[in-house]
């Protein structure tokens, strides 16, 4: 197991959030070719919908487990944050709602902190310290299976 890695990469892209995206985009084309106005309101408006697409673009949620420990890479809101398998008291697969940490993405809250892009299960990282930290994962059986083997070979 010393050379295996649970990897995931998440995004926030779905078909739905592309299909809003885009109606956004072309009533507001349309509406200006319509009033056959380009003022810069409709300009800017417009601008700020292509920037919004451009951000959730290259946002990723990036997690890897291994014997060492949990990585998880979340930029803009987290860089590269490794956290020791010594530092950890517990690590579970849970189902949240959008209602426990307010919506998806980097959330703070009374459950804690969670790094989120969608659905409903994460792996909620419990800290010798007390703190605990929910990381978000489309594929929480895998997920689970490998946090097993690595419970298994500590003992």
């Amino acid at each position: 197991m010393k050379n295996k890695t649970y990897v995931e990469t998440q995004s926030f892209w779905s078909r739905w959030l592309i299909v809003v995206f885009l109606l956004f985009i072309a009533l507001g084309i349309y509406g200006a070719i319509r009033d056959n106005e380009w003022e810069s309101d409709k300009i800017i408006g417009i601008s700020i919908l292509v920037l919004i697409i451009a951000f959730f673009t290259f946002i990723r949620l990036h997690t890897s487990v291994d014997s060492t420990g949990i990585m998880v890479d979340f930029k803009p809101f987290l860089w590269r944050k490794m956290w020791a398998w010594d530092k950890i008291e517990d690590v579970q697969i849970q189902k949240y709602s959008l209602l426990d940490y307010g919506g998806w993405g980097y959330r703070i809250g009374p459950k804690g902190t969670a790094y989120t892009v969608k659905g409903k299960y994460g792996f909620q990282i419990h800290f010798k310290d007390g703190s605990k930290i929910l990381v978000g994962t489309q594929k929480p059986e895998e997920v689970q299976q490998f946090l097993d083997q690595i419970k298994h070979e500590q003992l």
